[in-house]
């Protein structure tokens, strides 16, 4: 469980987001601002959809945590998903 003045200081945190390749294989990278919690995990592929779970897991994680993954900072990469990423109350860049 994650400390309740940490909580208090770090509601609402600012994510970048980027897709690293190790060997070939895309991984999507979150850093929130402020906080040392690095997510990733491995991208069966680089469709939109896949891209879009991968970063609505990210953000139950953090909302797990009592943190609010409410910016996130991306690459155009990222743009196609700019209305899904709403959806979920992330807003993009």
């Amino acid at each position: 469980m994650t400390p309740p003045e940490i909580c208090e200081r770090c509601q609402n945190v600012t994510l970048a987001v980027d897709v690293m390749f190790v060997n070939a294989v895309p991984f999507p990278v979150t850093t929130p601002k402020g906080i040392r919690f690095v997510t990733t995990e491995h991208l069966a592929s680089r469709r939109s959809d896949t891209v879009l779970n991968a970063l609505i897991r990210v953000k139950r994680i953090h909302d797990l945590r009592h943190f609010r993954a409410r910016l996130t900072h991306a690459d155009p990469e990222f743009e196609s998903l700019r209305a899904e990423l709403g959806d979920e109350h992330i807003s993009p860049w």
